[in-house]
């Protein structure tokens, strides 16, 4: 079981989402998606929970299957307001899939909807169990000290990113030094 107040900084979403740094700041600029664990602002590095890696796991996968980003704020406003915020091990009943770029709803005891706007839908499913139990299966929990930590493979990866994203920072901060 992930401790739900585990979070995880950016190249790390970026390497557990799928998404880039660089979109995960536009969801985040556009006020599309905004990460629940850590309140992000000018000098303060945002923070992902463990619920918003698999809700950005979701994301990326109705953006694959074609969805518009510019629909899913709206939507997952909808689905919080509806169903909250995803807990760590809650057994997640509810599908989202996309329908004509839209996102939509499948429960058991309705009828498939779009959640933007109500209409009735059908269309591919998205499992937010399984990617739950993918993302799950990318950390490594050390039960005594209760320290969570990402597979070597996801690990390589997300330091990649943090090197790619300061390699641009290093540089900018050379040309000052060496211009002064």
């Amino acid at each position: 079981m992930v401790n739900s107040a585990i979070a995880f900084r950016l190249h790390e979403a970026a390497a557990l989402s799928g998404f880039s740094k660089y979109m995960l700041d536009y969801l985040a600029r556009e006020d599309i998606f905004r990460p629940e664990a850590g309140v992000g602002g000018r000098g303060v590095a945002r923070q992902y929970s463990f619920a918003d890696i698999v809700v950005l796991r979701a994301l990326r996968q109705i953006c694959k299957d074609r969805g518009r980003v510019r629909h899913l704020r709206s939507a997952l406003g909808v689905f919080r307001d509806e169903f909250g915020p995803i807990e760590v091990g809650q057994r997640i009943d509810q599908l989202l899939f996309v329908q004509g770029g839209e996102l939509c709803l499948r429960t058991a005891d309705q009828a498939d909807r779009e959640l933007r706007t109500g209409q009735l839908a059908f269309s591919f499913v998205v499992d937010l169990d399984q990617l739950a139990q993918e993302v799950s299966a990318s950390l490594i929990i050390d039960v005594k000290t209760n320290l969570v930590r990402l597979e070597p493979g996801k690990a390589k990866e997300a330091e990649a990113i943090r090197q790619k994203v300061w390699a641009a920072v290093r540089q900018k901060r050379a040309q000052r030094r060496d211009a002064a």
